[in-house]
C-alpha cells in the first residue's frame, strides 16, 4: 500500500498488448536512469535492449508481472524460479518513471515475497552505478552483496552492464517475511507508519537527546533528516514506527530497531514533554506483542547505557531480564580533552515464550 493506494501484481502473458506496453515502459524506466547516473547511449539506442528481455521471458519457469495502482500500470516484475520453486531469480523490477519515489517498487518486491513463500533464496543483480538501485536492494529490501563482477569477467552481459555489477542474495530462510504499513494502537496511542507531518516533532526528538546514544542525530541537517524520514515511511517491517497521540496524532516518540534473521535489537525514544506518563511502557509493550507475534521474532533484546535508569526500569516491567554489563562497551561523545567517553553498557533480552508466559503487571 502507498499513500493509501494498494499495489496488485498482476500475471500477464508474453506477446499480449498488456506486455507490449510493459516493456516500452520498462525500456523508457532504464534509459532515464541511467541517463540520471551519467550513462549515454547514441541516439535510437537502448541501455536496456529489447531482446534482452524477450531472452529473460523466453526461459523456462518465468513469471512475468504488471504492478497496477489506482487502475493504471505503475511497474512491473519478472521472475524466474528454479530447483522445485525453492530458487527464485528477480531478473527485472522497474518502476515506471513518472511513478518513482512513491514506494512502489518495495511494495512489487514485497508482493513477489508474499506472493512466492515457498522461494528459500531469491537473487539478483545491479550496475555498480546505480546507487539508487543498491540502495533499494540492500537497505530496503533485505538483500545482501554476494559479488562484485567487472568487465574482464565472462559473464558480464555487455553494455550498459560494462563497468561493473553487483549480485546480491536473500536468504528467506530465518527472515522475517514482509508486511503490510503497520497501524497499531492502544488506549491512549497509536503505533504507525512514519508520515511526512511527522518531520517537525521528529526534528524536536533528534535535537533533545535524552541518552547519549541520540546525540549523534544533532548532527543530521535538515535534508538528512528528510532523506531520513523517507526511508522509514517506506520501511514495512517493523524497523521503524510513530508513536503519536491518539486523539491528535502528535508525534510524541519513535520504536526502532534492527532485524538479525529472528532475532531483534529493539530501542525507543520520546519526546522530554511525554515521559514520565507511561507512554513509553504502554508503546514498548505492544511493540514487543508486533515482534513476537505476526512479524515473528524469536528473541529480542536491547542495549542501554548503564546511566539508564529510566530504560532499564522499562525493560524489567517488559519481563526482560539483563544478561550482562559490557564495560566501556561504547562512545557516543567526546569529554572536554577530546578524548571519546566509553559507556558501561546494559544487555537485557527475552525470548517468544518467555513473552507469551510473563505475567503483565
Amino acid at each position: 500500500m502507498t499513500g493509501g493506494s494498494t499495489v496488485v501484481l498482476v500475471p500477464i502473458q508474453r506477446g499480449s498488448e498488456d506486455y507490449g506496453l510493459m516493456t516500452s515502459d520498462m525500456q523508457d524506466a532504464f534509459q532515464k536512469g541511467a541517463e540520471e547516473n551519467g550513462f549515454k547511449l547514441p541516439d535510437g539506442q537502448f541501455v536496456l535492449p529489447l531482446e534482452d528481455i524477450e531472452s529473460s521471458v523466453s526461459r523456462p519457469d518465468v513469471i512475468i508481472y504488471k504492478a497496477v495502482m489506482d487502475g493504471g500500470t505503475v511497474g512491473g516484475a519478472i521472475v524466474r524460479l528454479e530447483r522445485g520453486r525453492l530458487t527464485g531469480h528477480l531478473d527485472f523490477l522497474y518502476v515506471s518513471h513518472r511513478m518513482q519515489g512513491k514506494g512502489i517498487g518495495q511494495a512489487i518486491w514485497f508482493g513477489i515475497e508474499r506472493l512466492h513463500p515457498e522461494v528459500r533464496v531469491w537473487e539478483t543483480c545491479t550496475p555498480y552505478f546505480e546507487k539508487r538501485n543498491i540502495h533499494f536492494y540492500v537497505n530496503v529490501c533485505g538483500f545482501h552483496v554476494v559479488r562484485y563482477h567487472v568487465e574482464e569477467d565472462p559473464l558480464e552481459r555487455g553494455g550498459y552492464f560494462d563497468d561493473g555489477m553487483f549480485d546480491f542474495r536473500k536468504n528467506m530462510e530465518g527472515c522475517v517475511k514482509s508486511r503490510e504499513p503497520v497501524n497499531l494502537s492502544t488506549d491512549r496511542l497509536t503505533i504507525r507508519q512514519f508520515r511526512t507531518g511527522d518531520l517537525s516533532a521528529y526534528r524536536e526528538l533528534v535535537d533533545n537527546p535524552r541518552a547519549n546514544c541520540f546525540v549523534r542525530g544533532q548532527q543530521v541537517t535538515d535534508e538528512g533528516l528528510k532523506e531520513e524520514m523517507a526511508d522509514m515511511m517506506r520501511s514495512f517491517d517493523g524497523t521503524n514506527l510513530a508513536v503519536s497521540l491518539k486523539d491528535t496524532d502528535r508525534f510524541i516518540g519513535h520504536l526502532f530497531g534492527q532485524w538479525e534473521g529472528d532475532t531483534f535489537s529493539v530501542g525507543w525514544n520520546f519526546l522530554p514533554e511525554y515521559t514520565g506518563k507511561g507512554y513509553a511502557y504502554e508503546a514498548a509493550e505492544r511493540y514487543l506483542d508486533l515482534l513476537f507475534g505476526s512479524l515473528g521474532a524469536r528473541r529480542v533484546y536491547a542495549y542501554m547505557e548503564a546511566s539508564n535508569i529510566k530504560s532499564q526500569s522499562l525493560c524489567e516491567r517488559l519481563g526482560m531480564r539483563r544478561e550482562g554489563l559490557l564495560k566501556e562497551f561504547i562512545s557516543f561523545v567526546d569529554g572536554s580533552d577530546g578524548m571519546p567517553i566509553y559507556e558501561d553498557t546494559l544487555l537485557f533480552a527475552i525470548l517468544r515464550d518467555e513473552w507469551e508466559t510473563r505475567v503483565r503487571p
